[in-house]
């Protein structure tokens, strides 16, 4: 990444002075897979699934791990991940209203040295009920 910045000073010859930042940021979470996606389930069933999510930070880091609809659950997580450490988090989707798609999200937000918010697509397709 890279940011211009601008320092302002009382100097009158040089009332600006421009700074160029270069880095690298490394996220504090590694999730994987950025989508999990089941299509031709029976009506009524559930699908389910798991994410990794890894520390890749030298800290511990505090997770919040949820689905954006009620049709997307998530099991237990531990409210905090230690440096280096990878949890298995399993995920299930469940057809609720009879409908034939559900699709969202599952927000994986961190709180670290900072904040952020990784998500992970999720799909699944049921066959109306009576369909082979």
């Amino acid at each position: 990444m890279i940011k211009r910045l601008v320092l302002h000073t009382n100097d009158p010859q040089q009332r600006e002075v421009p700074l160029i930042v270069t880095a690298t940021v490394q996220p504090e979470l590694n999730v994987g897979p950025r989508q999990l996606r089941w299509d031709n389930l029976a009506a009524g069933s559930t699908a389910e699934g798991t994410i990794a999510v890894e520390n890749t930070s030298d800290h511990p880091v505090t997770l919040t791990v949820r689905g954006t609809t009620p049709a997307i659950s998530v099991g237990p997580v531990p409210q905090q991940v230690a440096a280096g450490e990878t949890l298995a988090v399993a995920i299930q989707v469940s057809q609720t209203d009879g409908t034939s798609q559900v699709s969202g999200y599952v927000l994986v937000e961190s709180q670290g040295l900072g904040r952020s918010s990784q998500r992970v697509a999720v799909i699944a397709r049921f066959l109306s009920a009576g369909k082979p």
